[in-house]
């Protein structure tokens, strides 16, 4: 994995694109909206400390039903290319926490109210998917889902999975917990992922 830890220069993501090692599917999905924030710098209400490294990753999803995620080629930490196979039991882990705060604006409530000074809280609680392609951004196969993260401590999950195709890419994801009713607007941070291990199938 390149960059795991997403160290990069602190930034709202409104501030410029691209984040060291990651390819922003926003570009492609959502062009319209901002990138995905590097924190830690005490914008936006977000002053969690890093889980490890100097920086963490921040990811939202909207009440206009948009939502932020970032994807790259898999390698392992040496920087080689090493595609996942189809058959093969793997395990990924990532630190994930909830700030109390994520103050934003919104697109959607802005054009109904014609507010745009105002803010909003992103602070519900969304699950990480992660997705498996052949290239950036591509969705061929959901691999995991997470439960929504509440958690304002961090804590590291563990997720495993078995790929039905060989893929050569990887999305993380923030998304809503479904059954989704209303869109909404919240936020996950992640930090210090893991290389994508091959493990022993159970079972």
């Amino acid at each position: 994995m390149s960059n795991p830890s997403f160290e990069d220069i602190p930034r709202k993501g409104s501030q410029t694109k691209g984040i060291n090692g990651w390819y922003d599917c926003g570009l492609i999905h959502f062009p319209a909206e901002s990138p995905p924030d590097i924190h830690p710098m005490d914008f936006w209400g977000v002053n969690t400390e890093p889980y490890e490294g100097e920086t963490y990753l921040g990811l939202v999803v909207r009440d206009n039903e948009t939502w932020e995620s970032v994807s790259q080629r898999v390698s392992s930490r040496s920087g080689v290319r090493k595609p996942m196979l189809a058959g093969i039991c793997y395990k990924l882990s990532m630190a994930v926490a909830r700030s109390d705060k994520y103050m934003s604006g919104s697109r959607f409530a802005n054009k109904m109210k014609r507010d745009k000074s105002q803010t909003y809280n992103y602070y519900i609680p969304v699950v990480v998917r992660v997705w498996a392609g052949d290239g950036y951004c591509d969705k061929k196969e959901l691999l995991a889902v997470t439960e929504p993260v509440d958690n304002s401590e961090w804590e590291t999950i563990e997720l495993d999975f078995t790929l039905i195709e060989d893929s050569k890419s990887i999305t993380i994801e923030a998304f809503y917990k479904l059954p989704l009713r209303i869109p909404y607007n919240g936020h996950v941070l992640i930090d210090n992922l893991s290389d994508i291990i091959q493990i022993d199938c159970k079972g």
